[in-house]
């Protein structure tokens, strides 16, 4: 029924504003293969990565002694994230053209890319900051490597990984920006019409009719990334729960006078940050939920109000795409990406942590 494409507006590609983010997540190891590069160019890429990879296995066997157990499954999740990024098809590049092809429909402009690209170059500066700040502290009173060298190749997996952590929660919220523009834009009035400018020419659409094809295109444009942030937060969930559990116990330890106050704190840092980085994504997906229910109820009110047949059945058929495709996802049908996931995960840690109380008889 909805034949018509929407043309690309003539201006750079979004690809353009984000070349400095996509700059630093390829020195740090993710490659998305977003730059027209040559085919030579990008193998010596790949080989870099892979060489990368290598180096950082080598430095964090090193360096970390066996009490640091979480270093480990850093490390494996680092491996395995950058490998998933290596050899799954990166659709990055598509994300953007369908990004680019959307956005003038709604009167997204480039000030919207080029403050999303510094909200995301900050975001990522704070959080470097912090870990280095933390770290930096927490060695300076307890000793936390053999190797210097080694640690600092170590530590920069570690902010490698807080990169592309960022970088996932950034791709989450572009389409949850969107989804909240095109509720913005059905709200704006109650004519039938939707105007909008394209290549420098207003142009009158049937508003029901158009703001649904904006809302599958949307919902189309989150499925083509949706196999690659899946199995990147399909790592991150299995590297964390042993992450979360073995920081859990260590602050115990703190408690108990085993492991020295000092590293109390950058446990709890720690702790509070991979729970950040875990959560961000259900927080972002559960908003996506939220604003489909302000669209449903935004469209219930027009059906309410509306006499004209025509618009009566485009409103229906708008409501029922709604609860047929409803911006509700789970990683690969098992973990639901939403607000209940930090509990159930809260919930597994706590237990384990139990387990591992009575097994190693730390209360005697």
């Amino acid at each position: 029924m909805f034949t018509k494409n929407i043309i690309p507006i003539r201006n750079r590609s979004i690809i353009y504003y984000f070349r400095v983010p996509m700059i630093i997540l390829m020195i740090c190891g993710f490659n998305y293969n977003v730059f027209s590069l040559r085919k030579t160019i990008k193998n010596l890429i790949k080989m870099y990565t892979l060489i990368l990879v290598a180096i950082v296995m080598y430095a964090t066997i090193i360096c970390c002694n066996d009490q640091e157990i979480s270093q480990f499954w850093s490390l494996f999740e680092y491996t395995s994230s950058t490998i998933v990024v290596l050899v799954l098809k990166n659709n990055v590049h598509p994300f953007f053209n369908k990004l680019l092809k959307l956005d003038p429909c709604l009167r997204i402009n480039k000030t919207y890319y080029i403050s999303s690209r510094n909200r995301f170059i900050i975001i990522i500066i704070v959080i470097w900051l912090i870990r280095i700040v933390y770290t930096a502290f927490y060695c300076a009173s307890y000793i936390c490597y053999t190797s210097l060298v080694a640690y600092l190749i170590n530590l920069f997996s570690l902010l490698a990984l807080d990169a592309n952590r960022v970088w996932r929660f950034a791709i989450y919220d572009e389409i949850r920006h969107r989804l909240k523009t095109l509720r913005m834009r059905l709200q704006e009035y109650d004519a039938n019409y939707y105007l909008y400018v394209l290549n420098k020419k207003s142009v009158k659409e049937n508003k029901m009719r158009f703001c649904l094809q904006l809302y599958i295109n949307i919902a189309d444009t989150i499925d083509v990334m949706i196999p690659e942030l899946h199995a990147s937060l399909f790592c991150s969930v299995f590297c964390g729960v042993p992450k979360l559990i073995i920081n859990m116990y260590h602050v115990l330890l703190v408690i108990e006078n085993d492991l020295p106050y000092e590293s109390l704190g950058f446990m709890l840092i720690h702790i509070f940050q991979i729970s950040i980085f875990l959560f961000s994504p259900c927080v972002v997906a559960e908003l996506y939920v939220y604003e489909v229910e302000k669209i449903r109820l935004i469209l219930m009110h027009r059906l309410i109000q509306e006499e004209d047949d025509k618009t009566i059945r485009d409103i229906e058929l708008f409501l029922h795409y709604t609860r047929v495709r409803n911006f509700r996802y789970k990683i690969w049908r098992m973990i639901p990406v939403n607000l209940s996931f930090p509990l159930e995960f809260i919930n597994l840690c706590t237990t384990y942590v139990i387990v591992v109380v009575n097994f190693t008889h730390l209360y005697g």
